[in-house]
């Protein structure tokens, strides 16, 4: 088992790693051709289309992936279940393309271009299949079919954006990429399903359980997306691109941990049917200090550097967005938490738990986010401590109804354990190789360079529990002579 979740987690690692690389990877290059506003615009646009995208898809992407996960060993009634969502997906998505279509008659004709290239998205949402291959527990398929077209994707960028007002052909590359990665998985259902015929009846059984994780969808989308929607409707575009471009960087490194949490929700799933519940509280202990080993060194990294990473990596245009990094840096442990502690409530058929906890977060994020934009004027600052104590609340009250399977002192240990390993590693080499007079772009590569190595040879030294877990089966592919305890 052990094996499998790491090698499942290393592909999804890579899904997830690609699946924003094209607009990461081109960050530091598309922040000075496209320029602040005109990618504040691109952002804003895209906050927009994603309401839509959660109307078009409601909770199939969860419930498909969870209900897969507890069918895996019956081929004729996983078909059943992939063909009734895939019809009732398909049905929203077109009912949601009209409405988008007379959305755009009302909308500023200056964003006309953007909306409508947007169009490819529709057709992109009805052919991602990936959720049944994540429900399988079979990422290789996602990770790498998909990735390669990012990657061109990514190249594209370099290649075709060249000014400000090629912004809209920088959307159109991201659209049409996820539309490819999403049409190269197809092919790999020929084996794995049998074909069923559309029957209205059986697509709208399922409608209660995909609702029921809707909502902590559109309660989600009303604290993350909305909070640029507001920025670029109360404040500015520039205002927008700020706050986008950390979170952009957020999520990137997020990316590490959802990974994780992609791999452990159908494995979850997969043996709460089977009534093994020693074993999740066992995942829980180990996914709590995942969280803390990865989380406190990247939120410790953006303090320490953060003052020279972000002119170095976005552009000195966008300086104003330093002290907005250094207030969303303990979201690595706060939305690290809100993740696991998510996938655990939606894995054990507690989604209305879910729902709850993201709803509260979703009311004060929408209260505060009204009180720094329009009685402050904070702009992106007031956005960012707003979305800080959203989604405190959401892990808190995850925390509170997850109490009988965690532990928690282990929240403690954790904490000290993984917070001291990481100051011994990363502020000593930060603060020396600051203090030289080498330039900004150096500086940054040798912190991240050193500080790495420096904190997983300590894990390694220590032989931590966790480190082995997850990333010793991945190590020991790469290099054999690696030992990891399997069982631990």
């Amino acid at each position: 088992m052990n094996s499998k979740l790491s090698l499942n987690y290393f592909y999804n690692l890579m899904y997830q790693f690609l699946a924003i690389a094209l607009p990461i990877v081109t960050v530091p290059y598309v922040s000075r051709t496209l320029g602040a506003s005109a990618l504040g615009e691109y952002y804003y646009i895209a906050a927009v289309v994603s309401y839509f995208n959660i109307v078009a898809i409601l909770g199939t992407t969860d419930y498909g992936q969870r209900e897969i996960a507890k069918r895996q060993g019956n081929k004729e009634a996983r078909s059943k279940l992939f063909w009734d969502i895939f019809y009732f997906r398909s049905i929203c998505t077109s009912i949601t393309l009209i409405v988008y279509v007379l959305f755009i008659f009302i909308f500023p004709s200056r964003h006309h271009v953007l909306l409508i290239i947007n169009f490819l998205s529709f057709a992109s949402w009805i052919f991602d299949v990936s959720w049944y291959f994540q429900g399988m527990e079979n990422f290789k398929v996602t990770a790498i079919r998909n990735g390669l077209v990012k990657i061109l994707a990514t190249i594209l960028i370099f290649i075709l954006i060249r000014k400000p007002s090629d912004v809209a052909l920088y959307t159109f590359v991201y659209v049409i990429a996820g539309l490819i990665g999403n049409l190269t998985m197809i092919p790999y259902l020929k084996d794995e399903l049998v074909f069923k015929k559309f029957q209205l009846t059986d697509i709208f059984s399922h409608v209660k359980g995909i609702l029921g994780l809707f909502l902590p969808v559109v309660a989600i989308q009303l604290y993350t997306v909305l909070n640029r929607v507001m920025l670029g409707a109360l404040s500015s575009s520039t205002q927008v691109s700020y706050f986008s471009q950390i979170m952009t960087i957020i999520n990137l490194s997020l990316s590490i941990m959802s990974a994780f949490v992609g791999v452990l929700t159908p494995h979850i799933a997969n043996i709460y049917s089977k009534g093994l519940r020693q074993e999740i509280k066992k995942l829980s202990k180990l996914a709590i200090n995942f969280v803390y080993l990865l989380g406190l060194p990247m939120m410790l990294g953006c303090l320490v550097c953060g003052s020279i990473f972000v002119p170095v990596f976005f552009g000195y245009q966008y300086k104003p967005s330093i002290p907005i990094l250094y207030i969303l840096s303990s979201l690595f442990i706060i939305l690290g938490f809100g993740q696991v502690l998510g996938g655990f409530l939606i894995s054990t058929d507690r989604q209305g738990s879910y729902t709850v906890a993201v709803s509260l977060a979703a009311v004060a994020n929408l209260i505060l986010n009204f009180v720094f934009l329009i009685i402050f004027h904070k702009g992106a600052v007031g956005v960012s401590i707003s979305t800080i104590v959203s989604e405190t609340i959401a892990t808190g009250v995850q925390m509170y109804y997850l109490r009988n399977i965690l532990d928690m002192t282990n929240f403690i240990t954790g904490f000290f354990r993984y917070g001291l390993i990481s100051l011994i590693s990363i502020l000593p080499i930060g603060l020396l190789i600051l203090l030289t007079g080498l330039s900004s772009l150096i500086k940054l590569i040798l912190i991240i360079i050193f500080a790495v190595l420096a904190y997983f040879l300590i894990l390694i030294l220590l032989k931590d529990r966790a480190f082995n877990y997850i990333l010793g089966p991945i190590v020991k592919k790469f290099y054999k002579g690696y030992k990891y305890k399997e069982n631990e």
